[in-house]
């Protein structure tokens, strides 16, 4: 009787090492998701990093004045998003 209960027929041992099987490539597949999206973030250039290299092209003549004057606005307006919370005008002083 207990030896019945715990018989496994071909059906029962097919559907269980499917179930593994989808498991296994679910949780590798989130790892290797979770790893990608980490990296992506840690890659992400900060304002600081962008203007560095804005200015820097702007010295070594790669960009003139006007471009660089409308680069530095967009970079500016983008940190100011990033840190306008409560209390912040919404506004950018000129």
């Amino acid at each position: 009787m207990l030896a019945q209960a715990f018989a496994f027929d071909d059906r029962t041992l097919q559907t269980s090492l499917l179930v593994f099987f989808l498991a296994t490539v679910l949780i590798i597949g989130g790892a290797i998701i979770s790893r990608y999206r980490n990296q992506m973030t840690e890659d992400d250039d900060t304002p600081e990093k962008l203007h560095a290299t804005l200015k820097e092209a702007f010295e070594e003549g790669e960009l003139d004045t006007a471009e660089f004057r409308r680069v530095q606005e967009v970079l500016a307006r983008k940190l100011h998003d990033d840190l306008t919370g409560p209390g912040l005008p919404e506004e950018l002083p000129k």
